[in-house]
């Protein structure tokens, strides 16, 4: 990682520290400090969040190293569709990924590229081989410090 990226993100999450030991102080003023946090740190995007279906049961059936295959499958046929969509990938654990985009629109419509990606996968495969996606879409405030992003109502 560049020097000055490293930078930027430990000094985003040391700002966002020390605001949050100020608020913690007795007689802080907690929501000048919340609207402080929120100016330097808030904004919108869309967060979508995937999982694939029938993964713990698929695994008790299959055993994991299929569905090490399954889940190295599903990203490789759904990073182009993220990409092609802007998305920014947060966090991949497991089967299921964090992703923001900048509008509602970009998400929808890579969600929607991402269905289809996995049923034009799927057609020719056997239901154990099969990417069965699910994806959760949301829009609204988040505080982004760095590349961590934390949803919640202000």
């Amino acid at each position: 990682m560049p020097y000055l990226q490293r930078v930027a993100i430990t000094a985003s999450e040391d700002r966002l520290e020390q605001l949050i030991v100020a608020r913690l102080a007795p007689g802080a003023d907690q929501k000048a400090i919340d609207a402080r946090i929120w100016t330097l740190f808030g904004e919108e995007w869309a967060v979508m969040f995937t999982d694939l279906a029938d993964f713990s049961r698929g695994v008790a059936e299959f055993g994991i190293i299929h569905f090490l295959q399954v889940i190295h499958e599903s990203q490789r046929i759904l990073v182009p569709c993220i990409d092609q969509h802007d998305g920014i990938l947060l966090k991949s654990d497991g089967d299921s990924l964090l992703l923001i985009f900048r509008t509602a629109s970009r998400a929808l419509a890579c969600s929607l590229a991402m269905q289809q990606a996995t049923r034009e996968y799927n057609r020719d495969r056997t239901p154990a081989e099969q990417v069965l996606l699910c994806v959760g879409l949301g829009f609204g405030p988040v505080l982004r410090i760095g590349d961590t992003t934390c949803s919640a109502p202000r």
